[in-house]
């Protein structure tokens, strides 16, 4: 991870105090919230590392630690009410970033 922010860092992109991660605690509270296992190690690496707080990286969508506490309920919001579709095949899925009213992005073991 230090590979992407450090040249964001260097180049005033980015202050190096935005980049904030996610404890082994939060990220295990995030995997109860939505009733996971386990996530994809990349997205683990990437919680620890600047995932608290990720809008450092992209201001699109809603994705931080807080708002993923509860974006299963959103996810679930989207798909049934938005979109009146069953959110069945999508209840074991890791949500993590929604897009109010429009989209979700969605990580699904197979």
């Amino acid at each position: 991870m230090s590979d992407l922010t450090e040249p964001l860092i260097e180049q005033g992109l980015v202050a190096r105090t935005a980049v904030q991660g996610c404890s082994e605690d939060e990220i295990a509270a995030l995997m109860r919230a939505q009733g996971v296992t386990e996530l994809p190690r990349a997205y683990r690496e990437f919680l620890a590392w600047g995932g608290r707080n990720p809008y450092w990286l992209s201001t699109s969508g809603e994705w931080d630690y807080d708002w993923l506490l509860g974006a299963k309920d959103v996810a679930r919001e989207i798909v049934v009410d938005d979109h009146q579709q069953d959110f069945t095949p999508f209840a074991e899925a890791f949500v993590l970033q929604t897009f109010p009213g429009v989209s979700v992005l969605l990580f699904q073991s197979l």
